[in-house]
């Protein structure tokens, strides 16, 4: 698996737990790897309080997306449906949001955006994208 980093330049820092964030990250990153089995590429890129992590596995389905941050749901056979879940309520606690795009047999892209240190950025449930 080729691993590609695309990070921003001058990035201003994000406000957060790094043990937790790193945890929610990783998460992902190891969904994406799994995913691929043996081949394809993961990229990793930021912005200013942007975090995209995309990989050229087979994708998640329709159906699927609407379900992978529901606890204890997987499409794998030794999987225990916790890790996405974990990963969106701590960037939701971080007053973040998180959201996958994806098309059967073109990958998947999960983009993160949280609050930039000084920021006081309140979640929207209503409308988690702003």
């Amino acid at each position: 698996i080729k691993v590609v980093k695309e990070y921003g330049k001058d990035l201003s820092p994000i406000r957060g737990d790094k043990e937790q964030l790193s945890q929610a990250f990783l998460n992902i990153v190891i969904n994406s790897l799994q995913a691929m089995k043996e081949e394809g590429q993961l990229t990793v890129g930021t912005e200013n309080g942007r975090i995209e992590i995309s990989d050229t596995g087979p994708g998640v389905t329709p159906e699927d997306q609407e379900k992978i941050f529901e606890l204890y749901f997987t499409t794998k056979e030794e999987g225990s449906g916790l890790g996405l879940p974990i990963s969106q309520r701590i960037i939701q606690e971080h007053r973040g949001w998180i959201d996958v795009e994806s098309e059967p047999g073109k990958g998947a892209k999960f983009s993160i955006s949280l609050p930039l240190e000084g920021e006081e950025k309140e979640y929207d449930w209503e409308n988690p994208h702003r």
